[in-house]
């Protein structure tokens, strides 16, 4: 069996080196420069102190929560938010739900349309022209699709 995984395909969001801060133990990451946007929800954090983190809100432009707490207080450094793969959730009528933090950070046209892509993808199983077109119908929204 396999794993339907998307991830927004922009590019990586990097932060200048004395913006970022974090505090051991705790979500929260600040940015001095209110550089975060709702973009950047469901991406990996790479900081000095966030391994394996992902950002899973913004609270607005100078705060977001990770997925997990930081594992040492670090103040202003260098910071990269790196689009990252999400599972799909596969409903056992042959549709898949929002997905993560993803789709509902889109604009409602937007999210019709990529519920419609990873419909048309779930139930093709990821192979032939079905797959081809729901990759297009994707990739429009700037979303990328793959098994695993």
């Amino acid at each position: 069996m396999t794993t339907t995984q998307i991830k927004r395909t922009q590019a990586a969001h990097v932060f200048p080196a004395s913006t970022v801060s974090v505090v051991n133990a705790t979500p929260g990451i600040t940015d001095s420069a209110n550089g975060f946007t709702q973009l950047d929800v469901g991406s990996a954090v790479t900081t000095t102190s966030t391994a394996g983190r992902k950002i899973s809100s913004v609270t607005n432009p100078g705060a977001a929560v990770m997925d997990g707490n930081a594992t040492a207080s670090t103040g202003p450094q260098a910071c990269t938010l790196t689009p990252a793969l999400v599972n799909v959730t596969k409903k056992t009528g042959g549709y898949t739900d929002k997905t993560g933090p993803l789709i509902p950070q889109l604009t409602t046209g937007q999210q019709t349309l990529v519920q419609f892509g990873l419909n048309v993808w779930t139930n093709c199983g990821g192979v032939g022209t079905a797959a081809t077109r729901a990759q297009k119908i994707l990739s429009a929204s700037g979303i990328f699709v793959q098994e695993t």
